[in-house]
């Protein structure tokens, strides 16, 4: 069986050892960062990578927005020692930064002048509430209710469809969704290109992972979205990918309330729906969703003396 390597040395993540990356994050697979199915299905190019160090995961990203790598820190044992092992490291290789640092590790070192701690809000992962989204109670869910009611009236033949398996005919639509969704965005940011080959790089090694639930809509036999989540737990879900052709007004607003309806009776209360990455658009619509919850993530430097 594959192992990880014992740092300094890395172990590329790939799909053979993606049993190995689901253990070794276990305890953050409900974070967007640490989950297995996103480190797996980003790491395209094979440049992400982790390592062991006193029994803590350390995991090598490139950053999406500028490109330069950084390390991350995931595990319980002798935190304090293995910082002090990383920013030396980090000294030695650049100045390498240390982010996304979870809650969970951060609060283990308490109140610890010899840190310096900053919160790196563009990769708070909202989690939302699947009631909120089905009741779309609230002022903030006012055009999203308003939306959907169109989407009924404007094409009351519009068939929702639940899978938990990718065929090939699946596959095909969810590309060709994709190209239309493509041709129409006139927002394409520097995150474009990279979201759009993580989930051609999913739709290769589906079968790679477990508890996956696609929901897609259909007009006159024609996809017009598909949504794909991860149920993590009984109570838990990640959506990992949305899309719809836009030119179907109100498709982006029934898909989602669609996928929460569907994921509400397999007992889910919760669906985390990423970061925004300081994207401002993403962050005003991902602020209007009423998130319920925060994962929070730090940048963490030694104090200067």
């Amino acid at each position: 069986m594959e192992s990880i390597a014992t740092f300094p040395r890395f172990t590329t993540i790939t799909r053979s050892n993606v049993s190995l990356i689901k253990s070794a994050t276990s305890m953050l697979q409900d974070h967007s960062d640490f989950n297995h199915l996103s480190l797996v299905s980003y790491n395209y190019h094979g440049e992400n990578k982790m390592s062991m160090l006193n029994e803590n995961i350390v995991i090598k990203f490139i950053d999406y927005v500028d490109k330069t790598p950084f390390l991350s820190l995931v595990g319980t044992n002798k935190i304090e020692e293995t910082l002090a092992t990383l920013f030396n490291y980090s000294e030695m290789n650049g100045g390498i930064a240390i982010k996304l640092l979870p809650a969970e590790v951060k609060s283990i070192l308490g109140e610890n002048e010899n840190y310096v701690f900053t919160e790196d809000e563009d990769n708070f992962d909202y989690v939302l509430s699947v009631d909120n989204i089905l009741e779309l109670k609230g002022k903030d869910h006012k055009n999203k209710a308003r939306a959907i009611s169109k989407f009924r009236q404007l094409y009351p033949n519009a068939i929702f469809n639940l899978s938990i398996d990718i065929n090939e005919t699946l596959t095909k639509n969810i590309k060709d969704t994709l190209d239309k969704w493509v041709e129409l965005n006139k927002e394409k940011t520097s995150l474009f290109e990279i979201e759009i080959n993580a989930l051609l790089n999913f739709l290769t090694q589906h079968h790679t992972f477990n508890n996956i639930l696609i929901t897609t809509c259909y007009i006159e036999e024609t996809m017009v979205g598909f949504s794909i989540s991860e149920i993590i737990e009984k109570k838990y879900a990640m959506n990992h990918f949305m899309k719809t052709d836009i030119s179907f007004s109100g498709s982006f607003d029934a898909l989602d309330w669609y996928t929460a309806k569907k994921l509400k009776e397999t007992g889910v209360e919760k669906i985390n729906i990423q970061q925004d990455l300081g994207l401002p658009g993403l962050r005003y619509k991902k602020k209007k969703s009423m998130p319920i919850k925060m994962f929070k993530k730090y940048q963490v430097s030694p104090k200067k003396k």
